[in-house]
């Protein structure tokens, strides 16, 4: 007998919704000394040797605000966002910004996403402050 077809749950919100609220989601600084890997890179801890520092930057991350985790039914497309990053005073060097769920342990901080701040072009950018995009910060679909 052949194994039967397993289709996944249609409530990858309450699963995303569970891994949000396992703790504080923030997103961590990194320098271009790091490369990216994301079959590796599954906790924070696989990153923060390379974080970046800077002013008005605390070590561990920026907490994000106004979290939130939407599911489109007719698509079945869930997307989570937050409030951009508006810290006063903010300017630290860094290449990659992870974001990532903070449950006090680094080696059990699930990574939930990255970004390029520098668009491809390699090196490190001086972050001021950081807007996600419109449609979120990232978002995917369930079958």
């Amino acid at each position: 007998m052949t194994a039967p077809t397993v289709v996944p749950s249609n409530h990858p919100k309450l699963a995303e919704q569970a891994l949000i609220a396992l703790g504080t989601v923030k997103m961590m600084f990194v320098t271009a000394t790091h490369t990216p890997d994301q079959d590796a890179n599954d906790y924070i801890n696989d990153v923060n040797a390379n974080e970046a520092a800077g002013t008005s930057y605390t070590a561990g991350g920026i907490a994000l605000t106004s979290v939130t985790v939407t599911l489109d039914a007719s698509t079945n497309i869930v997307t989570v966002d937050a409030a951009d990053i508006t810290t006063a005073g903010l300017s630290v060097s860094a290449r990659w910004g992870y974001v990532y769920v903070d449950t006090g342990t680094p080696a059990t901080s699930p990574i939930l996403a990255y970004t390029d701040f520098s668009q491809g072009v390699g090196g490190n950018t001086t972050v001021t402050g950081y807007q996600f995009d419109s449609a979120g910060i990232y978002a995917y679909a369930v079958a």
